[in-house]
């Protein structure tokens, strides 16, 4: 029997929490220097079935952002880590910033989780570097070893693992370029869609926002619904991500059939992720928010390519 886990927001900063003076606005007039408006997200370009030999893949671009996600399985699992009652779900991350700091390079992180087991699996074939210190992308690799935990826990909730007992799905994750931002999001929604292509099955449609928050005191409790004239900046460039006093991302499960853009009331928070300082309540609510509203158009859009593919005969869209 199949048990449902979600993680519910975490509570929101105290209202006195101590935030930087507001910087300059990417924009001008309210609007950003790509001229979207504060609440407008770019439209994502996917491509699915685009590996050969995988079982399921998706090429997801947003701006100069590309991630790739393949997806082996469900397949045969050596006994050591085959779980009786549920799949083994194996998770990689990787950028190309972390190449050059693990040339060959594994690491490990595995964790039982209810109903299957769950790794975060560092790609490559040999030992860690000894002394790390100071090597060209380091940081990178860390940031990747960071990634696959936060994916590896959404999967696990939302995968339905006990359909594939004693089996093993293998989930790679690649960003391919990080120019246009948004990568947290980016890579969630690619591994989200290659699972789709892959047939696996899910408790509905996985995907994620993203939202850039600037704060200052003077703002702590004025925010508007509509983003507060700049302040708040839905699937936020690196420009927009600098320029913020945080970033907020809120990935949802969206039920398996309906819903479209805008449409979230149905959807359950699957997890939420925080880079940056802390931020006043209001300015965090308003942000989860618009970034769940978000996580419901980038469903929307996966919705529509797995329709385009379908209905193309199955080639790669």
């Amino acid at each position: 029997m199949d048990v449902v886990t979600t993680t519910p927001p975490p509570p929101a900063p105290p209202a006195d929490a101590v935030v930087p003076t507001a910087v300059p606005p990417p924009g001008t007039d309210g609007r950003r220097r790509d001229g979207r408006a504060p609440t407008a997200a770019r439209p994502p370009t996917i491509e699915l079935a685009w590996h050969a030999t995988a079982d399921g893949s998706c090429r997801w671009t947003v701006g100069a952002t590309t991630v790739t996600a393949a997806v082996i399985g469900p397949a045969d699992c050596p006994p050591a880590r085959q779980v009786p009652d549920a799949a083994t779900l194996a998770v990689t991350v990787r950028s190309a910033a972390a190449g050059a700091a693990t040339p060959g390079g594994r690491l490990v992180a595995s964790v039982r989780a209810g109903g299957g087991a769950v790794e975060a699996v560092g790609g490559g074939g040999g030992g860690v570097s000894a002394d790390p210190a100071g090597t060209p992308g380091w940081d990178a690799v860390v940031a990747d070893r960071a990634a696959e935990g936060r994916l590896a826990a959404a999967l696990q909730t939302v995968v339905r693992l006990s359909a594939h007992p004693r089996a093993a799905i293998s989930v790679a994750v690649h960003v391919v370029t990080s120019g246009g931002g948004g990568v947290e999001a980016a890579v969630l929604n690619a591994a989200a869609a290659a699972l789709i292509n892959a047939g696996v099955p899910m408790r509905g449609v996985l995907a994620a926002g993203s939202v850039a928050a600037r704060a200052s005191a003077a703002a702590m409790d004025a925010v508007d619904s509509d983003g507060g004239g700049g302040r708040l900046w839905v699937d936020p460039t690196v420009e927009e991500a600098a320029a913020a006093t945080a970033v907020v991302t809120v990935a949802s499960l969206a039920p398996p059939s309906g819903g479209g853009e805008g449409v979230v009331g149905d959807a359950t928070y699957v997890a939420t992720h925080m880079a940056g300082q802390l931020l006043p309540r209001a300015v965090y609510g308003a942000a989860l928010a618009l970034a769940a509203e978000t996580a419901g158009g980038a469903a929307a859009a996966m919705r529509t390519a797995v329709e385009r593919r379908l209905s193309s005969g199955g080639e790669a869209v």
